[in-house]
């Protein structure tokens, strides 16, 4: 039984490792049970319906799309099936009080979902995109490439290939 996505008017500041700027997102309830979403100067309404544990299926302009959010102790990561992104939602009184994690250092790229590495695309060192394949990892049967979340520096590879990983476990370290 799907649940109704409900949330209190919010205001947050997002940061994503691919801006350097961070972005004012302000959430609302409408009358209707929908979300509205401002992201910076863009409105975008949804509604939203909880459906696993960490399953969300959200419509967006008559689309369905179902989205895995983990939440982590350094933010979320949202996952569409096709690509993820990495992203810490931090409340505006938090952040404006210090409570942001600030800077551009290194960046973790870790398992959304359990599996195993198949190959390993890129060497310390490389110079990689955002979006360019780090890693290939099988996950229920299907193999997922794991893409750069931002433009860096391969700085660690903690996986190798054949090796099962978990949830949230670090394979990559950028910077």
């Amino acid at each position: 039984m799907a649940e109704q996505f409900k949330l209190p008017p919010s205001s947050y500041v997002a940061e994503l490792p691919d801006l350097e700027q961070p972005l004012s997102v302000e959430l609302t309830t409408t009358d209707d049970g929908r979300v509205k979403v401002n992201v910076g100067e863009r409105t975008i309404e949804l509604a939203a319906e909880r459906v696993g544990p960490n399953t969300y299926s959200v419509i967006v302009d008559d689309r369905v799309h179902e989205i895995t959010v983990l939440r982590r102790k350094d933010g979320s990561v949202v996952y569409d099936g096709l690509s993820e992104l990495q992203v810490q939602l931090v409340d505006r009184r938090r952040y404006r009080a210090g409570g942001a994690s600030g800077g551009s250092g290194s960046r973790e790229v870790k398992a959304v979902m359990p599996g195993k590495v198949v190959t390993i695309l890129v060497s310390v060192g490389d110079q990689v995109e955002r979006d360019q394949p780090l890693l290939v990892l099988e996950a229920m049967k299907m193999e997922n490439d794991v893409k750069s979340p931002r433009k860096g520096t391969v700085k660690e590879i903690h996986v190798a290939a054949g090796q099962a990983v978990e949830t949230g476990e670090l394979m990559v370290t950028l910077e």
